[in-house]
């Protein structure tokens, strides 16, 4: 005796169907609280250090291959991982997967490059 699978069209899925979500990229939903914590350390790192514009400059010309660089960090972090403060690696390699990760980043050092020359600007007038 053949048993034979349920054939009704509500079981059968065309391979469009099936394969509907086979390469899409992260961007489910928001980041993680950590996630986005270790972004902003990041961007906090890039700032003190004075290094906005090469940042910024690096991360825009990366945009279009940043889903394959978060792939490298994650193979890359067993061994830089331990380097990095709170698991950071792995969670930024998480942001970058995300299509917005990058750009979230770079408006985030944006941000706090308005905040710091505001501050020196209000230091100079007293």
């Amino acid at each position: 005796m053949i048993l034979q699978g349920d054939t009704s069209k509500k079981s059968r899925k065309s391979l469009r169907e099936r394969l509907s979500n086979a390469f899409a990229v992260g961007d489910a939903g928001e980041p993680s609280d950590e996630d986005l914590a270790a972004l902003e350390r990041l961007a906090k790192f890039i700032v003190t250090r004075n290094l906005e514009a090469p940042a910024i400059l690096f991360l825009q010309s990366a945009i279009p291959i940043s889903f394959i660089g978060s792939q490298v960090m994650v193979a890359l972090e067993p061994i830089i991982g331990p380097f990095w403060p709170h698991g950071d690696f792995e969670r930024l390699a998480r942001i970058f997967e995300r299509r917005d990760g990058i750009e979230r980043l770079t408006r985030r050092i944006e941000e706090l490059v308005k905040e710091k020359d505001a501050e020196l600007k209000k230091g100079e007038t007293k």
